[in-house]
C-alpha cells in the first residue's frame, strides 16, 4: 500500500454454518423371489439398455472392462418403496420391494426384522435399487454370451444417531 493509498474498509467476515457429520450406516440385500416376477423387471427394463451392451470389443477394452459380465439390462430405478405385508400367506413378517410402481420381489427373510427395526427407530436418508440381468456378453480373448435370470440389489443408507 502506497504512502497516498485510500485503506479498504474490512469486509465483515461472515460466520460459515457448522456442518455437523451424522454418522451414517449401509444395510446392502440381493431382493429376494424375483424370478416370480419377471415380467414386471422386464417391463421396467423395457427403457433402460445399457449403452456397454452394445458397445464395441474394442470401446470395451479401451475402458479396461476385459472380463466383466456386461448385462444387457443394469440400471438404478427412480424410487423404491419397502411395503410391509403381514398377510402374506408365508411370511407374516414379508416385506414386498416396489421399484418404480412394480412388484419386484421380497426383503431377504433373514433382513426383514433388521429392515423394520431401521424403519422404525433410525432416520433412512436413501434407498437405492439396481436392476440388473438378461442377456450378457464378456470381453476375453474372444467374446462369450449368454443369458441370466435378472437380479436386484438394495441399498438402505440410514443415520445412526
Amino acid at each position: 500500500m502506497g504512502l497516498f493509498s485510500k485503506k479498504k474498509k474490512a469486509e465483515p467476515v461472515t460466520p460459515q454454518p457448522t456442518v455437523v457429520k451424522r454418522p451414517m450406516s449401509q444395510l446392502t440385500f440381493k431382493v429376494a423371489g424375483i424370478s416370480n416376477y419377471k415380467s414386471a423387471i422386464e417391463k421396467l427394463a423395457e427403457d433402460h439398455e445399457n449403452d456397454w451392451y452394445t458397445a464395441t470389443v474394442k470401446e470395451i477394452r479401451e475402458a479396461m472392462m476385459d472380463d466383466e459380465k456386461i448385462y444387457q439390462y443394469d440400471f438404478n430405478v427412480q424410487k423404491v418403496l419397502l411395503v410391509d405385508e403381514p398377510d402374506n400367506q408365508f411370511d407374516k413378517n414379508a416385506i414386498k420391494v416396489i421399484a418404480d410402481g412394480e412388484h419386484i420381489g421380497y426383503v431377504p427373510k433373514t433382513k426383514c426384522k433388521q429392515v423394520k427395526e431401521i424403519s422404525a427407530s433410525k432416520e433412512i436418508k436413501s434407498i437405492h435399487c439396481n436392476l440388473y440381468g438378461g442377456k450378457y456378453k464378456i470381453v476375453t480373448s474372444g467374446t462369450e454370451k449368454g443369458e441370466t435370470e435378472y437380479g436386484a440389489s438394495i441399498d438402505i443408507f440410514y443415520y445412526d444417531d
